[in-house]
């Protein structure tokens, strides 16, 4: 019999054996244990087990389709958003390396309660054996985390309310007729919405009485948010959606939320149909993602209260099928006006489109259960032709528009520089941000004379790396965080990335550019289709291969490539036109 022994570090552990170490630091010691890597059976059971986790959760969904439900993170399918989607692969990985791997045992670091009790159920009983110190204590771990998940939505409550209670507007007077939801999430560009660029212009050039505003979801700090929100728009105005919000609207949701929680942390259990083995897994990430449900009620509630306000003809937001926008669609469908004034509803799909935005892609006859909006604009034909071959979208609800984010410029020509000058640009998390950088360090073992400028996503600092990376990056990498992305691409000779849609910014100027991957699951590559003047590589050696071959590369056949690739971005990212500009207002 098979012994699996659940361990916090390798420090506890006391026999021979292998590991696989999901998160956290492990101790060194004296023991020859040999790490198992889980890169290697992602590569090979990645796309059946994201099926297959796709397929689980869309069956979830149709059977569970309300507005309690929807408002968990998780229900969206976002592997980035949620941890639901990492958890179920790394269960399935240790139930696989149980059953493959020879030798009578096995430790594993980092799981939680939720992944240890779904790996105990699926392993079979009379062929293995469960122990570990965090096996033992999993009763006492899980109350600490349910506790921890409470503890946290106490201090949403406060800073919510907080935020909010002394927060004043200038209401419009007059209904619009365009209302853009939006983010307030980051550093804007003064007069261009993250979101939705500069749309309100536009539609102005052809209608200068044009009514329009912006209603906007507020992110954390919400006081200096809040008072940059009040300076900004000009002709068209920012209101906060929590602004509409009353105190009754906080205890629904509050009362709403613990009770939720109850459910899932509580020792009467909710049932959930087609959870099976992974219920504790869902349950586990439903609890920790409690704060996310409570914001999502939030919007629910201020939407219905804005639409006791206000009765816009066309209402557009960004979409990405996130358990938020679900909650705007409820609200707008269901508020007390809808029966009178039925409000359209345009979804932006305003970015790129990779393999692992999963949330985008339903199973077949989920859509029917989900909320969705009366169109979906694109920003061009590729993520739409995409999105109707895989995502199983009613039919005529997607619409080619164009890009309102991007800028286009010229393409720029071949340099021809004495050493290879790469943009490593990054995006996505933490761990691409780590993992990236070592796998150029490997990298740059065998091209000596390479120069990295790395560009850092603004939410994942160089102040994340770990101690070891930061000093080796001190004399081999030009740090560009900060910088503009013009003076990036003039500089560099390539653009190697993983996630980042610098990659289409970079065709769109005519230069190359190179994926490479870090072990994800699924890719997340934005580059769809056939894709010129661009490479994709698993290992560093392959990517120095490549790299030699770009930099030795005639210029004749630099500029067919060069070409292609201005061609290809072009049907990505269309321009925007009289005709997708009626689109966002339904005429």
């Amino acid at each position: 019999m098979k012994t699996i022994v659940f361990a916090y570090s390798l420090s506890t552990c006391k026999a021979p054996g292998k590991y696989i170490a999901l998160s956290g630091s492990q101790a060194t010691i004296d023991k020859n244990l040999e790490q198992i890597e889980l890169t290697t059976l992602y590569n090979r059971f990645g796309e059946q087990w994201f099926d297959q986790f796709s397929e689980w959760l869309g069956q979830l969904n149709c059977y569970h389709a309300d507005l309690l439900w929807w408002a968990h993170t998780a229900t969206a399918k976002n592997l980035l958003s949620s941890s639901l989607g990492q958890h179920y692969f790394q269960v399935r990985a240790i139930c696989e390396i149980s059953k493959q791997e020879e030798g009578d045992r096995l430790y594993v670091l980092g799981a939680t309660v939720g992944q240890m009790t779904s790996i105990a159920s699926l392993l079979p009983k009379d062929k293995f054996q469960v122990t570990g110190r965090a096996w033992q204590l999993r009763h006492l771990n899980k109350l600490a985390n349910n506790i921890k998940a409470l503890i946290k939505i106490c201090f949403q409550i406060g800073t919510v309310v907080e935020g909010f209670f002394s927060y004043r507007f200038s209401k419009p007077t007059t209904s619009p007729k365009l209302c853009l939801f939006t983010y307030m999430d980051g550093v804007r560009r003064e007069g261009i919405d993250n979101y939705f660029g500069k749309l309100p212009e536009l539609l102005r050039e052809n209608d200068k009485s044009f009514s329009i505003f912006y209603l906007a979801y507020v992110y954390r700090p919400y006081r200096r948010r809040l008072k940059q929100l009040l300076k900004e728009g000009g002709e068209t105005p920012y209101i906060a959606l929590y602004g509409f919000l009353r105190i009754k609207d906080y205890v629904w949701v509050i009362h709403h939320s613990l009770r939720e929680w109850w459910f899932n942390a509580g020792p009467k259990k909710k049932l959930y149909q087609m959870a099976n083995d992974y219920i504790a897994i869902l349950r586990e990430v439903f609890v920790n993602e409690i704060a996310g449900y409570f914001h999502h009620l939030l919007v629910y509630k201020a939407t219905c209260r804005f639409m006791e306000k206000y009765s816009p003809k066309v209402i557009a937001y960004p979409y990405e099928n996130k358990s938020l926008e679900k909650m705007i669609l409820l609200g707008l469908n269901r508020s007390k006006h809808s029966s009178q004034h039925r409000v359209k509803i345009v979804g932006y799909q305003h970015t790129s489109v990779t393999p692992r935005h999963s949330t985008l892609f339903f199973r077949p006859g989920e859509a029917a259960y989900t909320p969705l909006p009366d169109k979906i604009i694109t920003v061009g034909k590729i993520t739409k032709d995409y999105l109707e071959k895989f995502g199983n979208y009613p039919s005529g609800i997607l619409t080619i528009g164009g890009a309102l984010r991007q800028i286009w410029s010229e393409r720029l020509p071949q340099q021809n520089t004495k050493n290879l000058r790469v943009l490593l640009a990054l995006s996505s998390s933490k761990d691409e941000l780590i993992q990236s950088i070592k796998f150029f360090k490997e990298v740059m073992k065998y091209i000596p004379n390479l120069e990295l400028g790395i560009r850092p996503h603004i939410n994942f600092p160089f102040s994340l790396l770990p101690d070891a990376l930061t000093i080796w990056m001190r004399g081999n990498v030009l740090d560009l965080s900060n910088t503009l992305l013009q003076d990036n691409l003039n500089w560099c000779n390539l653009t190697a990335y993983v996630s980042s849609t610098v990659a289409l910014e970079s065709l769109m100027r005519g230069k190359p550019a190179v994926n490479f991957s870090i072990g994800d699951i699924v890719s997340p590559d934005p580059l769809i289709g056939e894709v010129p003047f661009h490479w994709a590589v698993s290992t560093p050696i392959e990517m120095a291969d490549v790299l030699m071959e770009i930099h030795q590369m005639s210029m004749s056949y630099y500029e067919q490539g060069s070409l292609k690739a201005v061609t290809y971005v072009s049907n990505y990212l269309l321009p925007i036109n009289d005709l997708s500009l009626k689109d966002f207002i339904l005429t």
